[in-house]
């Protein structure tokens, strides 16, 4: 599964949404999520990828965050 797989179905199981609405544009604003809601993402991705997502990164899209996954894994590769 790919880091944008694998995102979109932490996304759209925790959102109970169909995960085809969500693309790489897809801005965290247009899921409607607040600060809670990201921090609870991004734990969800930390324990997927067995990084850490410091909640002050600057993620506004899942583009965005496939980026900062895919660069935090080639870093502790």
């Amino acid at each position: 599964m790919s880091t944008f797989e694998s995102i979109v179905k932490v996304i759209s199981d925790y959102r109970e949404m169909d995960p085809e609405e969500i693309t790489l544009s897809t801005t965290f604003e247009d899921l409607a999520l607040d600060s809670l809601d990201m921090t609870e993402i991004l734990m969800g991705l930390e324990d997927e990828f067995g990084i850490t997502i410091e909640p002050d990164e600057k993620l506004e899209n899942v583009e965005q965050l496939v980026t900062f996954i895919d660069d935090q894994l080639e870093k502790n590769a």
